[in-house]
């Protein structure tokens, strides 16, 4: 009883399609493409959890992804590979998989789904950091700051 939502695109999307195609899956797996703001979170709201499957390299390793916060302010539990600042972002708000593992992936992904208590407190732990810690209010004067320090000129 489980329905898969892939929402966006990217260089993989056919190869994707023709697995899901290959395995008789197409009846629970969903491929929206790039949709609006307002489906995305349509979508997320009907979801148990949300993954986050960005593998670990140089980029994703010191890079908040969107989709995490996004998932974080929607009260949803994640499941991700373990990076560097996916960790410092949602901390307890995901379950972590060894990086580049998609078998481990998938089982972090079937314990979570199993675990109604685990989902509930992850997706509040995610809820309550973006409202207290991440959202815009507490950290714009940092942003601001390092923007003084770098486009002095800027700062009059």
């Amino acid at each position: 009883d489980v329905h898969l939502a892939l929402i966006g695109g990217g260089t993989h999307v056919s190869e994707l399609k023709a697995l899901v195609e290959s395995l008789g899956l197409k009846n629970v797996v969903t491929f929206t493409g790039r949709i609006s703001d307002d489906e995305v979170n349509l979508f997320l709201s009907t979801a148990d959890l949300c993954a986050s499957p960005d593998p670990k390299d140089s980029f994703n390793d010191k890079s908040t992804m969107n989709k995490t916060l996004e998932y974080m302010a929607m009260g949803k539990p994640i499941v991700a590979f373990d990076l560097k600042e996916t960790r410092f972002s949602a901390k307890h708000a995901a379950r972590y998989a060894r990086p580049n593992d998609e078998k481990h992936f998938s089982e972090q992904m079937r314990a979570l789904l199993v675990d109604p208590q685990a989902r509930k407190r992850m997706g509040e732990f995610g809820r309550t950091r973006i409202e207290k810690e991440l959202s815009w209010d507490h950290t714009k004067e940092a942003l601001l700051d390092s923007y003084s320090q770098l486009f002095p000129e800027l700062d009059q």
